[in-house]
């Protein structure tokens, strides 16, 4: 005859003094001594993951990430008035400026996807701006370098609609990557046409869509084919 362990619940022989899962002692009538250290995790209890174990950290990366960077800009800074009385040195600061910014954007709002790569391509465009400043013509970050990063900030938003549905799976966010992709390459074909030629036209750029729009559908027709058939989809892992 079976019983059950009072503490885990798992089938045991009825004459065993000891619960081969949690190491529970087992005596008389099935009374439990508990054990001396808990041999399973407690019901809901929740570990913190690598993330959230580094997230506690933040400040200190701050900290030393704003070392690493500004150190050396600092250095450059000096040198530069010291023999130069000024000038390339600027180049350095808001390189290291924007380098910041890649490592402080993700730790500060790192529950906000979206909310940091939004933000990173921002502080990219405004680190683009600047260089362009610096020559005192103005005549490609406005051009060419805002209509591209618009571009790249409207496939992660489509990408992002994908992760964030319900009912989400892994060949949609496939054809979702690959559609993201399109994205790119339209715009920057777009882009880089108009900044060179004046033209808003599609070139090479129909080569690689007509070549990652296949790839799209395929991977939706694979989708929807497996979710009907349960043998392929155990075999897919889907």
């Amino acid at each position: 005859m079976s019983v059950f362990c009072p503490r885990c619940a798992v089938e045991i022989v009825e004459d065993v003094a000891k619960c081969p899962l949690c190491s529970s002692v087992l005596v008389g009538d099935q009374k439990l001594l508990p054990p001396l250290v808990q041999a399973y995790p407690r019901e809901f209890e929740t570990f913190p993951g690598r993330l959230e174990r580094l997230m506690r950290h933040r400040g200190l990366i701050n900290i030393i990430s704003a070392f690493v960077v500004f150190v050396p800009a600092m250095i450059c800074l000096a040198v530069d008035f010291m023999y130069a009385g000024g000038g390339w040195s600027l180049v350095v600061i808001y390189t290291a400026i924007f380098l910041w910014t890649l490592v402080f954007i993700p730790l500060a709002f790192f529950r906000l996807p979206l909310l940091v790569a939004m933000l990173l391509i921002a502080s990219a465009g405004a680190y683009l701006f600047i260089l362009d400043m610096l020559d005192g013509q103005h005549t490609w970050s406005m051009t060419l370098g805002w209509p591209l990063l618009l571009w790249v900030a409207l496939a992660i938003f489509v990408l992002w609609l994908g992760l964030v549905w319900p009912k989400k799976s892994p060949g949609l966010v496939a054809a979702l990557i690959f559609v993201c992709l399109q994205i790119i390459t339209i715009g920057t074909d777009l882009s880089t046409q108009y900044f060179v030629f004046g033209v808003v036209t599609l070139t090479w750029s129909l080569v690689v869509v007509s070549a990652l729009m296949p790839l799209a559908l395929l991977a939706l027709l694979l989708q929807f084919s497996l979710s009907n058939s349960s043998r392929l989809k155990r075999f897919f892992h889907w």
